[in-house]
């Protein structure tokens, strides 16, 4: 008899999240359940001891702590991951690691030839990932105070600074992690008994990663992990003159492009140098001069500057042209005085108004000058018609020249003036080819070219009265002689030439007058005043922005090994049982204390020595607060007079 099957397909059931369990009771989250995105359900972080990522990690399952330790390296830096909200969840993660410090590295690394046991590779990744997380989670200040207090957590890391070498791959990776892990939880780090850790413990391989790494960042973790522990003050005794992470922080100091490797090197020297006996004790150190040159050199890289420019003169400096274009005050010919003096009051004074004076309204002149000028030119023609009075001089002004008007300036001195008329005045190019016959009365018009003047001279020589002794009319010329065919060679050399002279390549295009108001042209160039400077300004760099934080640290150091170097120590006496450290009473030094005073005096000397060797540098240095600046500048003063500072 055939039994016939049927297939029944299985229909996966539907799974809800299982109740929160408070003790022996069960309460289910009220309204329905809430969709979240990936690494954020809420069951994966419950705060119990039977959470699913931790049971994972303890079934031992290998897909089941792959799984959780996946999702742990993401969950570690998130701020709702809190170690000790999950009882048992650091011991879980510690065992790997500690496995890893006590046998696994040597299973890994000395195992076999080619690649370690399946097992043991699954358990090294198992360890590196729990460090990972560890150290992620150490980043959140909960997390970092509860590993500090953990003792199994402290255990680790100082079994695993002291026994694992960053000679592969995964050891320096191991260590990176440990190292980090242990600058988050410094600043939480108790004080731990001495038979338990010491902090020598925790340094002297630090030390020794920091100066034998070729990993830049485990030697710059290294260095502000110790930086950090050695900034206590009761850990400053475990600081020595030969400490590897000086040599270190001094080698690479010449690195100046790499920004966080420089930061680390300066605060650790900061850090160590901070401590007296330690200055001290550099100041004897082979590397000291280039290792301060550096600083200074570190300064002057750092500063931002700006050029700065100040005026020496208060009012702007005036130029004209070097060829001018000279200028005169129109004067009335006889023939145009006769005929205005001919007319009838007052439009003779309108008249000799227009032919002397034009508006301008920036211009003024006295109103003594302006009856002064119209007194002198109409005085001797006084027969024909009576001179106005001032007072109708000054008030015609304004029917002439609508604009000017008659004034009183207020000041210490009143003065009375015409505001709104200046003289005419004429090129005296203009005027370059014009007859200076009769001392200058020929009435003849201007001339066009120095051809047509000399035709016109020629006429005038044609008729002296006497040729035999000739005497020249020319302007105020006084030359006479006893032959017309030498008067003629005379006279043509007041005929100027048809083009002016040429400017010399030597003369500039401008010349710098003294002061503002001064008059150009000048009659007399030579008697003029010495112009200004030809560069009446003054620039200097001066410093545009704040230093940035290595400068600051840089100059820190330098400071504290400068007041070493120049600190001025005297023998100050003791209290015994003998003298009871009665004053003026010492007592004779010790070898011992004879060889310290000697390294002493020699550490003086050198460093002296040494900022004189860079005070050519530090004079260069520019910071814009004034403070920072007054340490320089009494560093510069310093060194100069080579004495022990006030410090």
């Amino acid at each position: 008899m055939a039994v016939s099957y049927t297939t029944i397909p299985r229909v996966a059931p539907h799974y809800t999240k299982p109740p929160i369990g408070y003790g022996s009771s069960y309460v289910m989250p009220p309204g329905s359940r809430q969709i979240l995105p990936d690494d954020y359900e809420k069951w994966y972080t419950e705060y119990t001891p039977t959470n699913r990522m931790l049971l994972a990690l303890r079934s031992g399952i290998p897909r089941e702590v792959n799984w959780a330790l996946e999702r742990m390296c993401r969950l570690s830096h998130n701020d709702q991951f809190i170690l000790k909200n999950i009882p048992g969840l650091t011991d879980v993660l510690v065992e790997w690691p500690e496995w890893y410090v006590q046998k696994g590295a040597d299973e890994c690394n000395h195992g076999t030839v080619f690649s370690p046991p399946p097992t043991s590779a699954r358990k090294r990744r198992h360890a590196l990932e729990a460090m990972f997380i560890l150290r992620n989670a150490s980043l959140n200040e909960p997390n970092a105070q509860h590993l500090s207090t953990h003792s199994r957590t402290r255990l680790l890391l100082y079994n695993a600074l002291r026994r694992l070498k960053a000679d592969s791959d995964a050891n320096s990776e191991f260590l990176l992690h440990v190292v980090d892990l242990l600058h988050s939880v410094t600043s939480s780090y108790p004080k731990p008994p001495i038979e338990y850790i010491a902090p020598m413990d925790l340094i002297r391989p630090l030390e020794e990663l920091a100066e034998s790494s070729n990993d830049r960042t485990m030697i710059i973790t290294a260095l502000r992990t110790l930086t950090l522990i050695l900034s206590s003050p009761q850990n400053a005794v475990y600081l020595t003159s030969t400490s590897p992470a000086l040599l270190a922080s001094i080698r690479y100091l010449p690195l100046l492009a790499d920004t966080a490797l420089i930061t680390a090197c300066l605060d650790y020297l900061y850090a160590h140098l901070s401590h007296p006996p330690m200055v001290k004790a550099f100041l004897l150190h082979p590397n000291m001069p280039s290792t301060l040159k550096l600083l200074v050199t570190l300064l002057l890289k750092e500063q931002q500057e700006e050029i700065t420019s100040v005026d020496l003169l208060a009012e702007p400096v005036r130029t004209a042209p070097a060829v001018a274009v000279a200028k005169r005050q129109v004067e009335l010919t006889t023939e145009e005085l006769d005929r205005i003096a001919g007319i009838a009051e007052p439009e003779r004074s309108y008249e000799w108004m227009r032919s002397l004076f034009v508006a301008s309204d920036a211009e003024e002149m006295t109103q003594v000058d302006f009856w002064g000028l119209y007194r002198d030119t109409f005085t001797q023609r006084q027969d024909t018609h009576q001179l106005l009075t001032a007072a109708d001089v000054i008030k015609n002004v304004s029917h002439v020249f609508p604009t000017a008007q008659a004034m009183v300036l207020p000041g210490q001195q009143a003065r009375f003036v015409i505001r709104g008329i200046t003289r005419k005045m004429v090129d005296v190019t203009e005027e370059r080819f014009k007859c200076r016959w009769k001392r200058s009365s020929c009435s003849s018009p201007n001339f066009q070219s120095p051809d047509e003047l000399w035709m016109h001279v020629v006429e005038h020589l044609n008729t002296l009265g006497d040729p035999e002794a000739p005497v020249c009319e020319w302007a105020n010329c006084q030359f006479h002689t006893s032959s017309l065919k030498v008067m003629q060679t005379h006279v043509s050399t007041h005929i100027p030439s048809p083009e002016p002279p040429s400017r010399h390549p030597s003369q500039l295009e401008n010349i710098t007058l003294p002061m503002t108001p001064y008059p150009h042209p000048s009659p007399n160039p030579t008697a003029r005043a010495p112009p200004p400077p030809p560069n009446p300004q003054v620039t200097y760099p001066s410093p545009s922005a704040d230093p940035p934080s290595t400068s600051l640290t840089a100059l820190l150091i330098v400071r504290v090994v400068f007041r070493a170097s120049f600190a001025a120590t005297d023998a100050a006496p003791r209290a015994d049982d003998d003298h009871f450290g009665f004053p003026g009473v010492v007592e004779e030094d010790t070898e011992e204390e004879m060889r310290d005073e000697e390294e002493d005096a020699k550490g003086h000397n050198r460093g002296r020595k040494a900022f004189i060797g860079v005070r050519k540098l530090l004079e260069e240095v520019r910071v814009r607060d004034d403070a920072l600046m007054a340490w320089i500048g009494e560093i510069i003063d310093v060194s100069m007079e080579g004495k022990p500072a006030n410090v």
